[in-house]
């Protein structure tokens, strides 16, 4: 509750209510207790790491094993282990954090996105462009050899015409 002023803070009592937050909300950063009802908070972490997988996940208790922390960090792939008693303002400082991290990856990923349709819109024409070069190609070699043949043509009238020409001064000699 302390960091209702700063944050839209939704407050889960359980895993079911909290996977219905997570379902029905935008959800960038959870926080939640080691020891909850009916489920660890690895338990609950590790699930969401799975089925959210770009919230940010911080586990925040006073009950700390070495192997819950191994545990939170490799399962539940938590962003920051935080034990009891907490100070409020580097807790902020945590949540500011994820959030900004969130923020950026959430753009990175648009990003991405919108890179890769910019890069099959190109593939796209490009595709378009061979295609377009390929025919112009085919139309330019049926002209060249056109041209090849009229040229072969106007060669041998010329032949011909030069030879009846050079009889006709033999004969005119």
């Amino acid at each position: 509750y302390v960091f209702k002023k700063y944050y839209r803070v939704h407050v889960a009592l359980s895993a079911a209510e909290g996977w219905e937050i997570l379902r029905n909300n935008n959800i960038k950063v959870v926080i939640s207790d080691q020891r909850m009802p009916k489920m660890t908070g690895v338990q609950f972490l590790e699930k969401a790491a799975r089925e959210f997988p770009y919230v940010y996940r911080i586990v925040l208790t006073g009950y700390t094993d070495v192997k819950d922390i191994i545990d939170a960090i490799n399962k539940g792939k938590i962003f920051q282990f935080i034990r009891k008693p907490w100070n409020s303002d580097e807790v902020k400082v945590i949540i500011d954090n994820a959030i900004k991290l969130y923020d950026l990856a959430s753009e990175n990923r648009k990003l991405i996105k919108s890179l890769r349709e910019s890069n099959n819109q190109l593939e796209d024409i490009n595709r378009s462009l061979e295609g377009k070069v390929k025919k112009r190609t085919e139309e330019i070699e049926i002209k060249n050899k056109e041209l090849e043949l009229h040229r072969n043509n106007l060669e041998g009238l010329v032949k011909k015409r030069t030879h009846e020409l050079e009889i006709a001064k033999k004969k005119a000699e």
